[in-house]
């Protein structure tokens, strides 16, 4: 899964955009994987990034979200991720969710697969981060 890249676009997005992020698709598992993907293909309006084979990207820049739903063939299919960035005063923070709707432990992997990818994004940005002025 190319997930460094999917966050280097949302990160231009969230920085750029300078303006105010709407709240993206409500990750509602209960509407079921065909409904609940439905909403999220209507509401994702950004460039598909690339993804992992079996697996679709649908990028919502406005709201700093990316989701991933598996197609048949995945492991974890039916399954969906979200992820969407903000700010914090610490910086940046990415929360991950998910709705598994066929194999929990494939699911689980996946999962642990994806949110793993960010703190090793997260590890790199840090690394190239200016030192901080000291106080005056």
């Amino acid at each position: 899964m190319r997930l460094p890249t999917a966050v280097a676009c949302t990160l231009g997005v969230l920085f750029c955009a300078g303006q105010a992020l709407a709240e993206p698709v409500p990750m509602a598992c209960d509407k079921g994987f065909a409904k609940l993907g439905a909403d999220i293909r209507a509401a994702g309006h950004g460039p598909a990034g690339p993804a992992a084979p079996n697996v679709e990207r649908i990028d919502d820049p406005d709201n700093a979200a990316v989701y991933f739903l598996t197609r048949p063939g995945h492991p974890a299919h039916p399954g969906i991720i979200r992820q969407n960035l903000g700010l914090e005063t610490d910086g940046i923070n990415v929360h991950t969710e998910g709705c598994v709707y066929g194999d929990a432990d494939a699911f689980r992997d996946w999962f642990e697969t994806v949110r793993a990818r960010v703190d090793e994004i997260r590890a790199q940005l840090e690394a190239h981060r200016p030192p901080k002025p000291p106080h005056a």
